[in-house]
């Protein structure tokens, strides 16, 4: 896995913003059966590609299954190293991070914050 790394320098090279990344942490347990579910979900989709042939069967399945566990916590390691290797603080949520960011707001630890979670509504 390789990542783009270019904008990385650039942001924290500006002095006049400063970033803090929040990664989820640790599956919470009220959400352990729902994440047991999309996972099997995700693993049955993967095992059905391999058995079709039509092109658009497999694309549909491809969206179901997502990417691996494995990839994305390769994905996100490297992704720590390089904050880590360029400065940039980074912490991991106990669980997941909208809790923690919600907490760093409220204690006025934060400005503002940006998320790729659709479903964060502060």
């Amino acid at each position: 896995v390789t990542l783009h790394t270019a904008p990385i320098p650039s942001i924290s090279a500006t002095g006049r913003l400063r970033v803090l990344v929040v990664f989820d942490g640790a599956t919470p347990p009220a959400k352990a059966r729902a994440c047991a579910s999309r996972k099997n979900r995700r693993e049955k989709a993967r095992s059905e590609v391999d058995a079709n042939d039509s092109a658009a069967t497999k694309s549909r399945l491809y969206g179901e299954a997502g990417a691996p566990t494995e990839l994305h916590c390769i994905i996100t390691l490297k992704l720590q190293h390089l904050l880590r290797t360029h400065g940039i603080p980074f912490i991991v949520s106990p669980y997941e991070a909208d809790g923690q960011l919600a907490h760093l707001t409220r204690q006025g630890l934060v400005d503002l914050v940006l998320t790729e979670d659709s479903d964060l509504v502060s």
